[in-house]
């Protein structure tokens, strides 16, 4: 599975965003944490966010079960590119799953991310990682 950092390495000649987007982000390290996400957190810095790493490109979905903090979902192919923006509320059920195949999501309060579809991510969210595990 590829960590973050190697995701941004390999990343770093795209095509600038429009606006710059700096958020330090977890990656789950296990199968447990990943299931578990943003559950039960009742806040989160607005620096902060969960970036989750999939081992393959498709339609991964979410839902809001047990989350307490209004979210900007991100989906994000495998080339860097974002595919789908989403803004979640709280507690609902009903789920979501972006309109192209993604490989990576991120997290962050909602309200907080200011990039767009097509935009890249190589360039437009510089990090500060706190990864659990590599």
């Amino acid at each position: 599975m590829k960590s973050f950092k190697s995701f941004l390495r390999e990343h770093q000649e795209a095509p600038p965003a429009t606006q710059a987007f700096n958020v330090r982000v977890v990656s789950p390290s296990d199968g447990n944490a990943f299931q578990q996400g943003l559950m039960h957190e009742k806040d989160m810095p607005l620096d902060e966010g969960m970036f989750f790493i999939f081992e393959d490109e498709d339609y991964h979905g979410i839902w809001m079960k047990d989350t307490h903090i209004p979210l900007d979902v991100v989906w994000i192919n495998e080339s860097g590119t974002i595919v789908d923006i989403t803004t979640l509320q709280p507690h609902d059920l009903r789920g979501a799953t972006p309109r192209e195949p993604a490989k990576y999501i991120l997290e962050v309060n909602a309200g907080e991310f200011s990039g767009r579809v097509g935009d890249r991510v190589g360039d437009s969210i510089s990090t500060l990682i706190k990864c659990q595990k590599e």
